[in-house]
């Protein structure tokens, strides 16, 4: 039976606006929680009820009314989730990406259409990261579990220039799950191959401690 009061998994997202337009007709929903967070609901769901991997999500929105404050007010919900649950291995912000072609944040797996993941790695360029490399790491790792796993699904790491809030933990992960043209079926599909992933490497995390 799953701890819930010791989470393994910490989902949130910074951009809670943010939505799938075939689906839901927007961009943005602003002020509420669009169609990442259905996503990243989707996703903990996944973790627990398939994977046996306590999850916790936090609802709270960072994006609204101030959209360039988002990564400020989601560094304060990340630090609380990390200074509640010391249990947590991984740390999740879930994203979509914008206008990005639907063909290149779309891939099949066994015969269904699923949105792609890219993994977005923040680095020193703005702000004091010094272990930047330590997340860039995690990140490769588990893109190359992913590819492993569903080949095609991820479409790649990203390095920014953006610090990300990446720096309060190394294993924190910023994922875009597909973009604006993806469909909400595509992108539950894709965090339903995404748990699967993450469940994998927490189970090695706590192999190892």
């Amino acid at each position: 039976s799953l701890d819930r009061t010791k989470p393994l998994v910490a989902i949130y997202c910074t951009h809670n606006a943010e939505c799938y337009v075939p689906s839901q007709g927007k961009e943005k929903l602003e002020g509420k929680n669009g169609g990442v967070y259905i996503a990243a609901e989707h996703l903990k769901e996944t973790l627990e009820t398939k994977y046996q991997t306590a999850a916790i999500l936090s609802n709270t929105i960072h994006d609204y009314p101030d959209w360039a404050k988002s990564y400020t007010k989601s560094l304060v919900t990340l630090e609380q989730l990390k200074k509640e649950f010391p249990s947590v291995k991984v740390f999740i912000d879930i994203h979509r990406d914008a206008l990005t072609p639907k063909k290149s944040t779309t891939c099949e797996v066994n015969g269904k259409k699923a949105a792609r993941i890219l993994l977005i790695v923040g680095s020193d360029t703005r702000l004091p990261h010094p272990n930047w490399k330590q997340n860039q790491q995690f990140a490769n790792y588990v893109a190359k579990l992913a590819e492993e796993h569903y080949p095609g699904f991820v479409k790649g790491v990203r390095v920014q220039d953006g610090r990300y809030n990446q720096h309060v933990s190394p294993h924190c992960l910023l994922v875009e799950v597909g973009g604006t043209e993806n469909t909400l079926e595509e992108a539950k599909l894709a965090v339903e191959m995404l748990a699967d992933v993450i469940s994998l490497v927490v189970k090695e995390s706590e192999e190892e401690s």
